[in-house]
């Protein structure tokens, strides 16, 4: 695992692919920006779970900046397919007709004109917090069967998918693509991620206080898993401080 994650690191900055000064470029957001990528490239369905804080909607963010086909700043992104991103912010209120307006949305950025030996675009429709939509009583997520088989429209129009969620949905709709999740990184990735989002004046002061903030961390999420499987000690939680060090 770790070897492979090497190589995404690597493939990233070949790629010429720049991160912020206070992106961590983890483990997980390699993992997750590769994945991204090589489905959409490859019209694959993905659904990406991970708790908050695993740089998911991070990583989407990342991808619809850098995949802009010939005119992407990235070395090896530039020759793949622009993408035209749009997402559906899923609730228990959402409804299989919105899903369904969503990929018709999306298709209508994609003609034969914008299709061309020099220019493939490809929508691309992202279904954020997923995993509330099947608390809906309306059954919303129906709709993608039919959509992911077709490729997101009835008359079989490429267009890419990526579903996020916090939390595994039923195997039925994530069978019809990749599935990635994420769980907690182990200490070593939380302290280089909390040197990494920490502002670079400050790394050498707070590094050990943040090396210790990481420890303290795994040991209260630890206590707490033992006797409840949902955690009220977050990724987050423990990126806070990180983020707001001055």
């Amino acid at each position: 695992s770790s070897g492979i994650n090497a190589e995404y690191g690597e493939m990233l900055h070949n790629s010429g692919v720049h991160f912020q000064e206070d992106v961590a470029e983890n483990e997980a957001l390699r993992e997750n920006i590769f994945m991204m990528v090589v489905c959409i490239e490859l019209n694959i369905p993905l659904f990406i779970v991970g708790h908050p804080g695993s740089s998911k909607s991070l990583a989407k963010l990342i991808v619809k900046g850098c995949m802009s086909g010939l005119s992407s700043n990235s070395q090896l992104l530039d020759h793949l397919c622009q993408i035209h991103m749009t997402s559906f912010q899923c609730s228990p209120q959402s409804e299989a007709e919105g899903i369904e307006r969503t990929f018709e949305s999306a298709k209508k950025f994609i003609s034969d004109e914008t299709n061309t030996q020099n220019r493939r675009v490809m929508p691309v429709v992202v279904l954020d917090e997923i995993g509330l939509a099947e608390d809906s009583k309306k059954m919303p997520l129906k709709a993608l069967h039919s959509l992911l088989e077709n490729n997101g429209t009835s008359d079989h129009t490429k267009i890419g998918f990526i579903g996020i969620s916090n939390w595994s949905l039923d195997p039925a709709k994530m069978n019809r693509g990749l599935y990635v999740t994420r769980q907690i990184p182990d200490l070593d990735e939380l302290k280089t991620t909390a040197k990494q989002i920490c502002k670079e004046s400050m790394r050498e002061k707070l590094g050990s206080q943040l090396g210790r903030v990481a420890e303290v961390y795994m040991e209260i999420y630890k206590d707490f898993t033992k006797t409840d499987t949902k955690s009220y000690i977050g990724l987050r939680d423990f990126l806070l401080p990180g983020k707001t060090s001055v």
